[in-house]
């Protein structure tokens, strides 16, 4: 099935919607990011877990990447999305660990070098799904941690200048977009980042007012209970 958009036509595979989890019942870190193996990942009916990262610098606009075409992203010479990672198993869960190394991988910047931070409450993040659009899965839903990750002008500037596309890498370009701006790119837009953005804006982190933490560089494993 595909749906057309302008002179382009974007594959559209049949959505497989698991119910909706409960986000008071998944175990936080210190900084009150999830931790979510991937057996319980598949327990909630999802065949995969990771993020999708709403990076905001302080003029309320959003990090959105530009992916080269692949066999991921079909049909669109070009693909407009937010950072995403799919955690792993050396990550044990822990998005956190998932969220550091996209800032690496896909950045290609140390995160060591950015001051990164959430609103201060006790699950700053929503779940969501993203859809799965290659492989065995294709069809299906990863389950997304969506988060809200604010920067100081410092860091914003310094991914914005640091950021270098190589040849095996997946992204040619960054820019830090408004989401009208995000929206006027809709034939170029990844499946599932839509309904990202407005999962995101309907939490209220893009707009959050108050107390911000600072998310450690590293972690030890730690799973406290989520509050309720």
């Amino acid at each position: 099935m595909t749906e057309r958009l302008g002179s382009f036509l974007i594959p559209t595979p049949r959505i497989e919607l698991p119910p909706p989890i409960d986000a008071s019942k998944i175990p936080l870190d210190a900084d009150g990011l999830p931790i979510i193996s991937l057996e319980e990942a598949n327990q909630m009916g999802y065949p995969r877990v990771g993020v999708a990262v709403a990076f905001i610098d302080p003029f309320d606009r959003i990090l959105i990447q530009e992916h080269k075409p692949s066999h991921k992203i079909s049909g669109v010479p070009r693909a407009y999305g937010p950072l995403t990672e799919t955690s792993e198993p050396a990550d044990e869960g822990r998005m956190h660990a998932t969220l550091m190394r996209g800032v690496e991988e896909e950045l290609g910047i140390n995160p060591d070098n950015l001051n990164l931070y959430v609103p201060a409450l006790s699950s700053p993040w929503v779940p969501g799904q993203w859809p799965i659009a290659d492989g065995k899965n294709a069809g299906q839903q990863i389950l997304a941690v969506n988060l809200a990750v604010f920067l100081d002008e410092e860091s914003a500037a310094a991914i914005e200048q640091r950021f270098r596309s190589t040849e095996t890498g997946e992204i040619s370009e960054v820019a830090f977009l408004s989401p009208n701006e995000i929206r006027s790119h809709l034939p170029y837009l990844r499946g599932g980042t839509l309904d990202w953005l407005g999962n995101i804006e309907r939490s209220g982190l893009l707009d959050y007012i108050g107390d911000f933490r600072q998310l450690q560089m590293t972690q030890q494993p730690t799973r406290e209970v989520a509050l309720v």
